[in-house]
């Protein structure tokens, strides 16, 4: 009786199996894999987080542009005011002294500007391995 009765679960069991196979697609065979409701949140707050720092970041350089641009023009006023060739004086933005003989107008422009940043990635670009 328990060899029929294994048999009659066992077929059972072949019968679910048929049928999980034809409902459930293997997820290498699957054409997308939704993500839960707390997973796709998750991601859209870092989404989010990013973008706000990215216009963050694209605020400061462009207020650190305009910065630079004002010290170039302060100091080529001040050079006006002093009655100085700018092709033959120079500051020195360390000590904030006018030399003779130095790269003449290189000097009259704001400190060098760092190296712009490397370009940020977006949130829908494929992650780097």
């Amino acid at each position: 009786m328990a060899e029929t009765e294994f048999q009659k679960v066992e077929g059972e069991v072949k019968a679910f199996e048929k049928v999980l196979a034809q409902k459930v697609t293997r997820a290498e065979d699957a054409v997308e894999q939704k993500l839960s409701a707390d997973e796709e949140l998750g991601l859209r707050r870092l989404e989010t987080e990013f973008l706000k720092l990215k216009i963050e970041i694209e605020t400061i350089n462009k207020k650190a542009m305009e910065y630079q641009q004002n010290f170039g023009q302060k100091v080529a006023m001040l050079a006006m005011k002093y009655d100085l060739d700018p092709t033959k004086w120079s500051l020195n933005p360390s000590s904030f002294v006018f030399t003779k003989g130095m790269q003449g107008q290189q000097g009259l422009t704001a400190p060098p500007a760092s190296p712009a940043p490397a370009e940020l990635p977006t949130p829908d670009a494929a992650p780097v391995v």
